[in-house]
């Protein structure tokens, strides 16, 4: 059986706080053929702190790395239904493999509230989605009960 490992990447940010994209594609390289994909705005890529416009380029300058049968995914967690959803269409015009979205952090959900949160951004897009479920952030586990 082959292994498969997707990492999150960091942004790499030039010394005056703006999106290197030459840095970042360096990141991309550096990685490929270590790893079978990568996550751009996972945890480790600050997405919280992304405005949709940084976060588009960010999808797009991954989309245009040429990474061989990498894969590569972006993250598009929001607090907002509307704004995951866009950033997961974008995603998946832009020719990524999926998308990796957190659950609502801040106030703990019923699996109810997790499953209509999940089920009302798939309906609106064709992206994969892979659930982020990170507790320690979250307050809460997705729990297999919730997808099903």
């Amino acid at each position: 059986m082959k292994s498969s490992y997707l990492t999150p990447v960091v942004t790499v940010f030039d010394d005056r706080g703006r999106l290197d994209p030459e840095q970042n594609l360096r990141l991309y390289s550096f990685i490929k053929g270590y790893v079978t994909g990568f996550v751009v705005m996972g945890s480790t890529g600050e997405f919280f702190s992304l405005d949709m416009k940084l976060s588009r380029q960010l999808i797009q300058l991954a989309s245009e790395f040429d990474r061989g049968s990498m894969k590569a995914y972006a993250g598009a967690s929001r607090m907002a239904i509307a704004e995951s959803v866009e950033l997961a269409n974008y995603a998946e015009e832009c020719g990524l493999d999926g998308v990796m979205i957190i659950s609502p952090y801040y106030f703990r959900l019923s699996d109810e509230s997790i499953y209509a949160y999940y089920s009302e951004i798939a309906r609106q897009t064709t992206a994969k989605i892979f659930i982020y479920n990170f507790p320690d952030r979250t307050g809460y586990s997705v729990t297999p009960e919730v997808c099903l």
